[in-house]
């Protein structure tokens, strides 16, 4: 039963009908994101994690809902050393804005369709070889 329930990929998260009314907020927690591009590791870890709540919140989906915001705490804390060690956002202060732009895109034409078939990227990946998984 729970399989079902939850989404296979970013293409089957927001049905068609459901997206545009999240697109706006989608949006706002994208420039909320990029505003914490200049902030400490802990701030723009927060900003990402509302930007994927906000993305969350438009599935409309209540299973998915439950687990985002249980696993939040959990994956905010196992986001912010690394980021700290690893000096990732020294050269890219907003690791990772391409993707989520190309997520906010595909909302805005009305699917995740966009999202799910590029332009994903891995922000652990060493410098020089992040890119699609």
């Amino acid at each position: 039963m729970l399989p079902a329930q939850l989404p296979e990929g970013p293409d089957q998260l927001l049905p068609a009908r459901q997206v545009q009314a999240g697109g706006p907020a989608i949006r706002a927690a994208l420039e909320g994101r990029r505003a914490a591009g200049t902030a400490d590791e802990a701030a723009f870890v927060d900003a990402d994690i509302a930007f994927h709540a906000a993305v969350v919140t438009a599935a409309h989906n209540p299973v998915l809902a439950d687990l985002f915001a249980e696993l939040s705490p959990v994956l905010r804390e196992g986001l912010i050393e690394p980021l700290s060690l690893t000096g990732l956002r020294a050269d890219a202060p907003d690791t990772g804005d391409e993707a989520h732009e190309a997520l906010v895109r595909a909302v805005a034409e009305g699917g995740g369709g966009g999202a799910a078939g590029g332009g994903l990227e891995d922000p652990f990946a060493p410098a020089g070889t992040r890119g699609p998984e």
